[in-house]
């Protein structure tokens, strides 16, 4: 070998230790940041509530509008979305006025459990029945990610839970839920959605109007027909024509 291939080859041994010390360098410097968690008072509960449900329900009886604190919102999460089996281990949401919620959370990540953080843009979409989350400024520890690591664990914590879907870069979370009876349907969802200083304000539909109109539905059914004629008899159809004028 002569004496110029010689030094081709060194070269080029040198330059490849330098490039794979130079990414093991980076890879180490990455898993130090990642490793760091400097928010761990930040996602652990201050304040536990547990009457989110009740809450939505109180207000949903008239379809009025209510707000949810973030200690009953961040319990929900908490009950709903974290466990040890799951990406999501813990997590705490701050609500803000004409700002980006921040969320901190604790996730499952690369075998590990990693702080995480993120600021959030929260879009009702009513008629669709879902709540759009869409996150800028996501931090592991103290590294900060790129966007196809964020899709990556958003469509993970996604297949976690049915309440969630992700798509386009979007995590949509379910705020619709109906019951389906053998003759009548009732559905609560989300109408108003205002994130404020630490509260939400939000309104659903009125319960009492899906209640009328499912009697109503019930009432011109062929077995609500026969449960009034069991009943009242022949006058079955001047019973229900008068509930008609009255409810309806």
């Amino acid at each position: 070998m002569t004496k110029r291939k010689k030094l081709v080859l060194k070269i080029a041994l040198v330059s490849a230790a330098v490039i794979l010390a130079g990414i093991l360098t980076f890879g180490g410097i990455c898993l130090y940041l990642m490793d760091q968690d400097n928010i761990s008072d930040k996602y652990t509960i201050t304040e536990r509530d547990d009457s989110f449900l009740g809450t939505i329900l109180k207000g949903a009886v008239m379809g009025s509008e209510f707000e949810l604190t973030e200690a009953q919102v961040n319990t929900y999460l908490d009950n709903t979305f974290c466990a040890e089996d799951k990406p999501l281990r813990k997590i705490r949401v701050c609500f803000y006025r004409d700002m980006p919620a921040e969320v901190y959370a604790r996730i499952f990540y690369m075998n590990r459990e990693r702080a995480f953080y993120a600021r959030i843009q929260l879009g009702l979409i009513p008629e669709k029945g879902v709540t759009a989350v869409r996150f800028s400024d996501v931090k592991i520890g103290e590294l900060k990610i790129h966007s196809h690591v964020i899709d990556s664990l958003l469509n993970d914590f996604a297949k976690s839970t049915p309440l969630a879907e992700f798509k386009d870069g979007v995590l949509y979370i379910k705020t619709e839920y109906s019951y389906e009876g053998r003759n009548f349907s009732l559905t609560i969802k989300l109408e108003k959605l205002e994130p404020s200083g630490g509260t939400v304000l939000c309104k659903t539909n009125s319960l009492t109007h899906e209640v009328i109109y499912a009697v109503k539905d019930y009432l011109l059914s062929e077995d609500g027909q026969e449960f009034f004629k069991n009943i009242f008899g022949e006058k079955i159809n001047d019973i229900k024509n008068l509930l008609l004028r009255i409810f309806f």
